[in-house]
């Protein structure tokens, strides 16, 4: 069989995964950016158990690998009685991630702008 010919018989299954990557990315990044506003919120209020749990979560987000975050939403979760298929729990898991990351950014660009302006 011809690299050419292998190819053209994987093509729908490359575009089937390509979709797949690009909805999974789509989805991670609105989840995260909606969780990412309320996290840099929480960061900047004025309720020390608001900004405490905020920069709990971002610690243990941040301080753990994102293979072992998605291991954790889909074969731990069940343990606790929330069975997820296989997208919805990529989607969580890498939602939550990147949310970490971006309410960092967003908490200090929050900041770095002056009262007045």
């Amino acid at each position: 069989m011809s690299t050419t010919s292998l190819l053209v018989q994987s093509a729908p299954v490359l575009a089937q995964g390509a979709l797949l990557t690009i909805k999974f990315a789509l989805y991670s990044m609105f989840f995260g950016l909606v969780e990412a506003v309320v996290l840099a919120l929480m960061g900047i209020s004025q309720n020390r158990t608001l900004v405490a749990i905020g920069r709990c979560y971002v610690s243990v987000m941040r301080g753990t690998p994102l293979l072992v975050q998605i291991f954790v939403v889909y074969y731990g979760l069940p343990n606790l009685g929330i069975s997820l298929e296989p997208t919805p729990a990529g989607v969580i898991a890498l939602s939550a991630n990147v949310a970490a990351y971006l309410s960092e950014s967003m908490r200090g660009a929050i900041l770095g702008v002056h009262s007045g302006q």
